[in-house]
């Protein structure tokens, strides 16, 4: 059984997340084996977001199955995409209306 470029990356990506994991509990001082169990179910979620995800450039659609300039040229549209959006503008401000007003209440001394 011979593993290609994408399912090592994917393996790669998962035991980061598992060691990560692992450290976490460990420098927490969780001694508990079934905790370290859960730590290695829950360090599969984020690598199986990014594998269902198809629009992800390291595990979706474009990754294994296409040449660099393919990957490439898919990474130049979604860059365009978000540069085309248009940037909106915040309001100004009116200065005068954001000033504090002073306090009207008699200062009182205590002894």
């Amino acid at each position: 059984m011979t593993l290609s470029k994408g399912n090592i990356a994917i393996i790669q990506s998962y035991a980061r997340s598992i060691l990560g994991a692992v450290i976490a509990l460990y420098m927490a001082g969780i001694t508990d084996p079934y905790l370290y169990l859960n730590a290695l179910v829950a360090a599969l979620a984020p690598v199986a977001i990014r594998y269902f995800n198809k629009n992800d450039i390291a595990f979706g659609n474009i990754s294994g199955k296409s040449t660099p300039e393919e990957v490439a040229a898919e990474v130049t549209k979604a860059v365009k995409k978000v540069q085309n959006k248009p940037v909106i503008k915040p309001s100004p401000v009116n200065k005068t209306a954001t000033q504090a007003k002073k306090s009207t209440a008699k200062k009182t001394t205590s002894k």
